[in-house]
């Protein structure tokens, strides 16, 4: 007999990209803004230029901004 397995649901909250990346636990020599400035500094890239356009269509709709995207969020909110 197959159970499905159930998995909590994870709740994201606004970083502000000081908080440590850890290994095991032990705090490395990164922060989360090192991160961000490797992975999203291009913003002229396919995926970055679409996530930025949202942004700015966000700022003008006056989306209100205190929590983080939903990757797959259908409406603005």
């Amino acid at each position: 007999m197959n159970f499905p397995i159930l998995l909590p649901s994870l709740k994201c909250s606004l970083k502000s990209g000081q908080e440590n990346l850890t290994y095991f636990g032990k705090s490395t020599n990164f922060r989360l803004i090192d991160f961000w400035r490797w992975s999203m500094s291009d913003i002229l890239s396919n995926s970055t230029r679409g996530k930025l356009a949202e942004f700015i269509v966000g700022t003008a709709v006056g989306t209100d901004f205190a929590s983080p995207r939903d990757e797959w969020d259908t409406v603005l909110t």
